[in-house]
Formats: C-alpha cells, sequence, structure tokens
C-alpha cells in the first residue's frame, strides 16, 4: 500500500502572529490617542458655551432698582497752607561785654534755659517766659517776676519755694546762688537781670546770630534774630478740584505724611497758626518762599480733612437725575398700604438733594444726603416717564 503524504499546513501559531501584533498596538496606541484628543474636544465642546455664558451675563439687565448704601467720609483731600509772615523780634542781651563764646548756629532749636552766649566768661541762658526780667532780685523782694524767676529756675533744675504773695524767700536765695555757680558768675544770691536773655514769643529758632567771638556786646545789643513769624492761614486748593473743607465748621485735621495736626477752623487765631506753623516745619514739611520778597509762604503737599467723619449715602453716579434748571434729585419709592397686611409700589418721588460729591477711592459712586440711606431709588432715571422726572424743580 502506497501511502500518500499529506500537504504540510501552514503554522497555526505563525498565522495567529500578526493579529496578536496590531491588537497589541492598538491597545497602547488608544490612550495616547485618547489623551492627545481631549483637550482639543474639550475646547471646541465648552468654549462655545462658555462664551454663551458670557454674552448672556452681559446681555443680562442691570437691576432697576438699587438701596442707598452708607459711607462715612472724612472729605480728605490735597490742600496748599499759605502763612501770612513777619518779621520776629530780636533777641537781645541785657549787659555789657566780651563775647568769649557762642552756643548756638543758625538752625538751631532754642529752649528754655539754654546756653546762647557767653560773655566775660559767665555763660547767659534762655529765658522764655512773658516779659524779661527788669530788676535786681533779692531776698524779700515781692512780685510777679520774682514769682517768674521761681518757675524759671525751676524750669532749669533748681528747685525752690517761693514766700507767701510771691515773696523772694530764702529758698529762693539758695536757688539762685546754685544758678550763679552753674553759669560761671559769682555766687551773690542776688539775681541780675544780666544772667539771662529775654527771648520774645514765637522764635522758637535761630535765623542768624549776629554777634562774634570777640565782638563786644552793650545792653540792648541783638544777639541773634529767629525765622519770622506766621501771623495769618489760608487754605487753598491744591489742583483744579475745589476745597470742599470750605464752608465747614470744623474741626479739622491737617496731615503730613504720618503726622496728623489737629486744627479747629481753617480762620485760625494767631497762637494756633503759630504751633500749626511750627509743626509742620517741624515734621519736615517744604516751605516756599513767596515770590518778589512777599511776606508769605506756602507748605504744600499736605493734606486736611474734618477730624470727625460725617455719615453720608452711596449711590451709584447714573442714579442721580440732573433737570434743565440744574436740579439734582433721586427718585425714591415708597409704598402704599393695601390692607391689613400687604403694601403696594407707588410711583417714585424726586427728592431733590442737598449734598452730592464723588466719594474718595470709589469710582461712578456718589455721595448723598444721609437721611436717604436705605431707601430704595431707581436705578436709571432715563427708564421713568418725562412727566416723572420732571417732579424734579
Amino acid at each position: 500500500m502506497i501511502r500518500r503524504s499529506r500537504k504540510s499546513s501552514p503554522d497555526t501559531s505563525l498565522a495567529k502572529g500578526p493579529r496578536r501584533s496590531l491588537g497589541a498596538a492598538l491597545r497602547f496606541y488608544a490612550p495616547l490617542v485618547l489623551l492627545w484628543a481631549l483637550p482639543p474636544l474639550a475646547l471646541v465642546l465648552v468654549l462655545p458655551r462658555a462664551g454663551e455664558a458670557e454674552e448672556q451675563t452681559v446681555r443680562d439687565p442691570l437691576p432697576a432698582t438699587v438701596v442707598v448704601g452708607e459711607r462715612e467720609r472724612n472729605f480728605l483731600q490735597e490742600a496748599s497752607l499759605v502763612f501770612g509772615l513777619a518779621p520776629s523780634a530780636p533777641v537781645v542781651v541785657q549787659v555789657d561785654g566780651l563775647v568769649t563764646a557762642l552756643h548756638v548756629a543758625a538752625g538751631d532749636e532754642v529752649t528754655q534755659g539754654r546756653d546762647l552766649v557767653s560773655v566775660d566768661g559767665v555763660r547767659l541762658r534762655a529765658h522764655l517766659g512773658t516779659q524779661p526780667f527788669y530788676r535786681e532780685l533779692a531776698e524779700g523782694a515781692r512780685g510777679a517776676d520774682v514769682a517768674e524767676l521761681s518757675t524759671f529756675l525751676a524750669a532749669v533744675g533748681h528747685d525752690n519755694t517761693p514766700g507767701k504773695d510771691a515773696t523772694f524767700s530764702a529758698s529762693m536765695t539758695k536757688a539762685v546762688k546754685a544758678y550763679q555757680k552753674a553759669v560761671g558768675a559769682p555766687d551773690t544770691g542776688t539775681f541780675s537781670p544780666g544772667l539771662t536773655v529775654y527771648v520774645p514769643a514765637g522764635v522758637s529758632r535761630v535765623q542768624q546770630v549776629d554777634a562774634m567771638v570777640g565782638a563786644r556786646l552793650a545792653a540792648g545789643d541783638t544777639l541773634l534774630v529767629g525765622p519770622d513769624r506766621p501771623t495769618s492761614l489760608s487754605v487753598e486748593k491744591s489742583g483744579e478740584a475745589p476745597l470742599r473743607l470750605l464752608g465747614m465748621p470744623g474741626p479739622f485735621v491737617v496731615h503730613l505724611r504720618d503726622t496728623q495736626i489737629p486744627l479747629a477752623t481753617l480762620t485760625p487765631d494767631l497762637a494756633e497758626t503759630e504751633a500749626l506753623y511750627t509743626a509742620l516745619v517741624d515734621s519736615g514739611a517744604t516751605v516756599t518762599a513767596a515770590e518778589e520778597g512777599l511776606p508769605r509762604a506756602t507748605i504744600s503737599g499736605i493734606r486736611a480733612s474734618i477730624a470727625a467723619p460725617r455719615t453720608v449715602g452711596a449711590v451709584p453716579a447714573g442714579a442721580i437725575h440732573a433737570s434743565p434748571t440744574g436740579t439734582l434729585c433721586l427718585f425714591v419709592l415708597g409704598t402704599a398700604a393695601d390692607g391689613a397686611t400687604s403694601s403696594k409700589t407707588v410711583a417714585p418721588d424726586a427728592v431733590v438733594l442737598q449734598e452730592t460729591g464723588p466719594l474718595d477711592g470709589e469710582i461712578a459712586v456718589t455721595a448723598v444726603d444721609a437721611d436717604l440711606v436705605g431707601a430704595t431709588i431707581v436705578r436709571d432715571p432715563s427708564s421713568l416717564s418725562a412727566e416723572t422726572r420732571a417732579e424734579c424743580a
């Protein structure tokens, strides 16, 4: 018997090989393709909807009414202070002698008891008081100048107790001797006016020293002069904006960087004017002298405000209606009783504004009368009828 050999069939493992390779490739690359395609797909699907939502937001109308808000307003505003000036009274000596030392220079502060000059080796100290000493004072003397001397001695470190009715006491004699010894004068216990230099009110700083070492001075000669004294104050606007503080009763506050100086009124008396000027200069304010030698100086770069902030209403600027005559109004919605438990809205009333003005630090918001706080108003008066708007007369 002859056997016929079978035709060899292809190896089944070889036949399945390409199919398995294709499946493995799909499983490997499919996630990568999906990760690559997901962001563009998200953009295609999400962005149009986001754009529609944004357009819808823009299309949404503003509320027809708003409630008047509440703010505290201090009217803080940049301003310039213009001071009228007058020359200071000269500081003179009350003794004859040779200048042996100078203890002050231009720009120095003048304080009670400070050494100013040495005459014949005796240091003469500043006396800031109500009046200069005009006579010699010794034990048993009595009067206002004795009381002034007691105050001066205590201020420079020599405690004492005057007698009854401002009498020069033994305690004062002891203090005078200690003072004389401290300044290099004979300790006689009798006080002479020439032991001090009287400094008139307003001279708190040295502008110029007129004496020099080696020169002789006579009683009544000028030792030094202080800067010009402020005699008046004018608060002026800075820039184009009107000064809102004018006409307000005060009190006020003047701001220079971190320094705040109280001011009772915008037209202060001489004492308050001098105090304000001195405080500003001591705080580093820049003083600009007037041109052409006019007796005045300007301090710029300050801000002024009222001391006690005021409560005002706050509304969108577009809610204020201006009539053809210039009257400014808000249209306030009221309610009318309609049965025991309900109410109905009635036509808005035109309320004439007594106070308006921008609020510092806020855009498109305007201050209005404080008694309107909490009221519901029409946001856009142009939406009202011409007849209603005409009520703003």
